[in-house]
């Protein structure tokens, strides 16, 4: 996590320098209580032509860019796509989201902007992480667990994977 807050911190100086934005304002705390939810953003910057971004920067190496294959992580698009919900809810409206990878090896520099339906689906996994918190989810069925066959995001990410999908 070290490297990334570097990093974030030289990227945030670079944007400063750089003369396109109106203002920049790094590291800004959201939270919503309500929705059990809290978190801070990388980056909320507002362009000179008045259009307002979240930036969430992520630091990979050249390995993890590979696995990559030149899109960006699904749980990434999720955690930004939170943000900009949440600020949404709170009154604050932003034009886009975007995940910023930067290349520990090579400094180099992939942006995607996340599609904005991306935040009701960031939305629905707030809903279901609530409704369970610390209770475990039922299991599936033992048939449907021996295969990977339906078994598709979130599945793949969820921190009860392991065990829904094991047959004792």
């Amino acid at each position: 996590f070290k490297v990334g807050n570097v990093l974030g911190e030289e990227i945030v100086k670079v944007l400063e320098d750089s003369g396109e934005f109106k203002s920049i304002k790094p590291e800004v705390p959201v939270e919503i209580p309500e929705w059990n939810f809290a978190g801070n953003i990388d980056a909320l910057v507002e362009w000179k032509d008045g259009r307002r971004s979240i930036l969430e920067f992520k630091t990979e190496s050249s390995n993890a860019r590979k696995y990559r294959k030149g899109e960006p992580k699904r749980e990434h698009m999720i955690q930004s796509s939170s943000y900009a919900a949440a600020l949404k809810h709170l009154g604050e409206i932003v034009d886009d989201v975007r995940v910023v990878y930067i290349e520990k090896d090579s400094f180099s520099i992939d942006e995607y902007i996340v599609p904005e339906e991306w935040q009701e689906r960031a939305l629905r996994t707030l809903r279901v992480l609530n409704y369970y918190g610390d209770r475990k989810p039922p299991r599936i069925p033992d048939a449907w667990a021996k295969t990977s066959k339906g078994l598709k995001y979130p599945c793949s990410y969820c921190r009860w994977q392991t065990e829904c999908r094991s047959s004792q």
